[in-house]
């Protein structure tokens, strides 16, 4: 766990809990000030996909959904974990499917993010999906989702203005597309 030239060196390694969807690992540590410590890290078998559909209008399609830990509901973009034996586009594709029956002919990686890079060894990808096909396979009900609702792109940049998408994981990957598409039509 101690990549070259870290300050922070791990003496011992091991998993303080598991369960089906995250495990907790303990490191016994000296911290970059020379003192010793331990470390909590939040990992996830899976790493996880985050896709910014994108209409010929330039709005993107968002899911509201009921967050049970913050106990509220949330405007997000469809993401997902990457199952065993999938790469990152299927995953992509399999979520933005599931979550809003949507099959999109292309797709461009926009890069990736650290999750929670404080406490956790979590990143996922980040996906702009575009020439959207609408189907009605999709399991929106499964996956508890309220409403799926198409918004202007300007308009999601204000939803996160006046804390109306609030989920961090929607947050960066549509200010990511933002500047992606600003870039690309100059």
């Amino acid at each position: 766990m101690d990549p070259k030239n870290s300050p922070w060196k791990t003496h011992k390694s091991e998993i303080a809990h598991k369960n089906p969807y995250y495990h907790i690992e303990h490191h016994t540590v000296t911290r970059p000030d020379g003192t010793p410590g331990n470390y909590y890290v939040l990992g996830k078998k899976h790493e996880t996909i985050y896709v910014v559909a994108l209409d010929e209008n330039q709005k993107i399609y968002l899911l509201e959904q009921y967050r049970y830990p913050c106990q509220t509901w949330s405007w997000e973009i469809p993401a997902g974990n990457i199952e065993d034996g999938e790469d990152s586009l299927t995953a992509a594709k399999r979520e933005l499917q599931e979550e809003t029956g949507i099959i999109a002919k292309t797709w461009t990686k926009l890069g990736w993010m650290q999750e929670s890079s404080g406490y956790s060894s979590l990143k996922g990808d980040i996906w702009l999906a575009q020439n959207l096909i609408q189907t009605p396979d999709h399991n929106k009900n499964e996956e508890g989702i309220r409403e799926v609702r198409t918004i202007n792109l300007e308009e999601a940049l204000d939803w996160i203005y006046i804390n109306k998408i609030t989920d961090c994981h929607s947050v960066m990957p549509i200010t990511l597309a933002n500047g992606f598409l600003k870039k690309r039509n100059k």
